[in-house]
């Protein structure tokens, strides 16, 4: 089974939140119309996170070797930071990354390039209406980091530049949930100069090596889906100044019936990385081991609330010998009950977390290895294919801090308790090892936390 639907169900749940605020608005009809400068968000910092569709426009790499995406569709992660200097004026931070692989027409996958782009920008917005809807250009010109890595076939690589400079063209449009938080779509192109590529190839009997060289061109398309996040406060009617990371006054978290959405980014702890025969996980691999994921909630009062979290781990998988010859796929999706005590007013809250649900389980990038027999090499292709649903209770407790109203900062201790699932390891001309994996698991994740109004 394929991971595709997992990937666009997590941009679908982003796309769902920047239409958030919208009902909310609707059913508070009779709430006196916001004065402009409720939404003015001049001389504050804000950081956002985005996700969306990719599109390489050249893909070809050299010989008869392209950029595709390693699903159906080619998708980007990033976020960034900025400071608005006017009403109209502002810089950011924009960073993205993407990992499609690089595969031969004729010889299947050879490798992955990582690309990840750093882009200085100005940003120019302008206000429509009472300030809620913000529309807005930016432009700049930065570096991209182009990684080729994990390679998918013995006798066989592919490289290119490992730095290029980048620039980037993007028209968005901001919808303030709140004062504090606004949720909106961006598109974007991202323009890279043509690079030296070139692929190898080696025939494992004979040893002869065919290389070929050629012009590379990642320039493309995104169109993203983003949530902007104000810490701090702006200047009030009031008189209440300006400031820049933390609010000085509250409210903070209340006992109101509000919704939230959250992110989360950490690490889980495996028990046991055995998952059956001569199999094990979470071999050393940086990224493919970290989780990622979000969660969608709501407060019923000053204590009690429910969420459920999505959360993505792609995991190294290896012999008890050897590299790495694939990925295990594991999406979780966890319902929860929330218990919250506030303190200090509701700035500072610890929380405890119980629920149950279910965690789908399938590989991907399994790929060939080379071994010897006999004293000559030769090439095997273990199949691993672990069963699914497992099903996962969880418990955990975490803390939060509120930086305003609407935004907090927090961490969060979740133990996963799984059922086992059994697992098959094949191999051709050899006999189908059986066994049985307990993914088990400890985590710690920091999370962002937007409040809906």
């Amino acid at each position: 089974m394929r991971m595709t639907w997992v990937r666009v169900l997590w941009l679908v749940s982003w796309a769902t939140v920047a239409a958030a605020g919208l009902p909310g608005e609707a059913r508070a009809g009779d709430v006196p119309t916001a004065s402009a400068s409720r939404f003015d968000d001049t001389g504050r910092l804000y950081l956002w996170f985005e996700s969306g569709m990719n599109f390489t426009l050249d893909r070809h790499f050299a010989g008869d070797a392209r950029v595709v995406p390693n699903s159906d569709v080619e998708f980007v992660l990033g976020g960034g930071a900025g400071y608005n200097i006017d009403p109209h004026w502002g810089v950011e931070l924009q960073v993205d990354a993407t990992d499609p692989w690089v595969r031969s027409e004729t010889r299947g996958g050879l490798e992955r390039i990582a690309v990840i782009t750093f882009v200085p920008a100005v940003r120019y917005r302008w206000a429509l209406g009472d300030g809620r809807l913000m529309p807005y250009l930016t432009g700049g010109v930065g570096f991209s980091s182009n990684d080729v890595h994990g390679s998918f076939k013995p006798y066989a690589t592919a490289g290119t530049a490992s730095t290029t400079v980048v620039g980037a063209l993007s028209a968005g449009l901001d919808y303030f949930i709140s004062e504090n938080v606004a949720a909106g779509f961006e598109f974007r192109s991202l323009i890279h100069p043509n690079q030296d590529a070139d692929v190898t190839f080696q025939n494992p009997q004979t040893g002869r090596v065919t290389r070929f060289t050629d012009s590379l061109n990642l320039t493309s398309l995104a169109l993203l889906a983003h949530l902007r996040f104000f810490p701090g406060q702006q200047e009030s009617a009031d008189g209440g100044e300006r400031t820049f990371f933390l609010a000085d006054h509250g409210p903070y978290d209340t006992d109101e019936l509000r919704g939230y959405v959250a992110g989360l980014f950490g690490y889980e702890y495996n028990w046991d990385r055995n998952v059956g025969g001569r199999v094990y996980v979470r071999d050393k691999g940086g990224d493919a081991n970290l989780t990622k994921g979000g969660a969608l909630g709501l407060n019923f009062d000053g204590h009690w609330g429910a969420e459920v979290q999505l959360l993505y781990t792609m995991l190294n998988i290896r012999m008890s010998t050897g590299p790495r010859f694939g990925k295990m796929n594991v999406f979780e999706i966890l319902p929860a009950l929330r218990y919250r005590y506030p303190l200090l007013g509701g700035r500072l809250v610890p929380f405890l977390l119980g629920g149950i649900g279910v965690s789908i389980l399938d590989t991907n990038e399994q790929r060939p290895l080379s071994v010897t027999e006999n004293g000559r090499p030769v090439i095997v292709f273990p199949q691993f294919e672990p069963g699914s649903p497992a099903i996962v209770g969880m418990i955990g407790a975490g803390i939060e801090y509120f930086l305003n109203h609407h935004v907090s900062l927090g961490l969060t201790v979740p133990l996963h308790l799984y059922s086992t699932v059994d697992t098959e390891l094949r191999q051709a001309g050899r006999k189908t090892e059986t066994g049985s994996a307990d993914l088990t698991s400890l985590g710690a994740f920091v999370q962002v936390k937007a409040y809906m109004p």
